[in-house]
């Protein structure tokens, strides 16, 4: 199973026009089968009868859950899980806090050939305090089911590696994909980040760095294998990494423990 976190920026890459289509090119040759995608936009897309939302829905999976965090008459803003399997059980948890920004914490239970997957995805403030209070309200929610497999993903906006963030989740899930990510044009902030439990699900995590026009982040990909008994195929992975490209995806690769 093949899981992506993608802060998409809006659509706008480095020529600093909208182009969605751009952003489903590199999605059509990852071929997530769980999809996290932050700050999708679409306010002043409406104008022209775009629904981003809608858009990366049908191109995506087909299920999805939006957050979407700011809403107004030219249209709406936030985040998003999309999948290819069944969602059985979703919940939004709001994780505002004060002033700032609303956020909001997306809990999708994702049934695939009988076995439950708990994804969680989530795009955090800029600020450190409203972090800290973000980390606090995770973590409440990550406690009530501590049975289920879980993937937690996102863009966090914690630029160090072992900073609270990660001194909050390293009891539950131990390591956390971690590789650069930002700026997409030449990564040195580990922004974006990918947990799962039990982390020897985990097989490869790795960054995809042709996607530098499509955005201001990379996407940070994980392939698990799940269910256990059965690893992934060329044929749910579609074009990912060739056996060539291996060592570089491995160096590219980092985890913090």
């Amino acid at each position: 199973m093949r899981v992506v976190t993608w802060n998409v920026h809006g659509c706008v890459g480095s020529r600093q026009s909208f182009d969605p289509h751009a952003i489903t090119r590199v999605l059509q040759r990852l071929r997530p089968e769980i999809l996290a995608l932050q700050e999708v936009d679409a306010r002043s897309e409406r104008a022209l009868g775009f629904d981003s939302f809608a858009h990366f829905t049908d191109h995506g999976g087909g299920y999805a859950v939006e957050a979407r965090t700011i809403t107004g008459d030219d249209g709406d803003y936030g985040h998003m899980v999309i999948s290819r399997w069944p969602i059985r059980l979703q919940t939004v948890h709001d994780v505002s806090h004060a002033v700032h920004e609303p956020r909001k914490v997306i809990e999708a239970y994702i049934e695939r050939e009988g076995r439950a997957l708990r994804v969680l995805a989530a795009h955090f403030g800029l600020k450190v305090r409203e972090r800290r209070a973000q980390i606090r309200a995770l973590s409440e929610i990550i406690r009530r089911d501590d049975e289920t497999p879980t993937v937690l993903l996102g863009d966090f906006n914690q630029v160090r590696r072992r900073g609270g963030l990660h001194k909050a989740l390293a009891p539950e899930f131990g390591c956390a994909s971690a590789p650069a990510t930002f700026p997409a044009k030449r990564p040195i902030l580990a922004l974006d980040r990918i947990w799962v439990r039990p982390s020897h699900l985990v097989e490869t995590t790795w960054v995809f760095k042709e996607a530098r026009e499509a955005s201001d982040h990379l996407p940070l990909v994980a392939d698990l294998n799940w269910p256990l008994e059965s690893a992934v195929t060329a044929e749910t992975a579609g074009d990912g990494p060739e056996r060539g490209e291996d060592l570089e995806l491995l160096r590219a690769q980092r985890k913090v423990c």
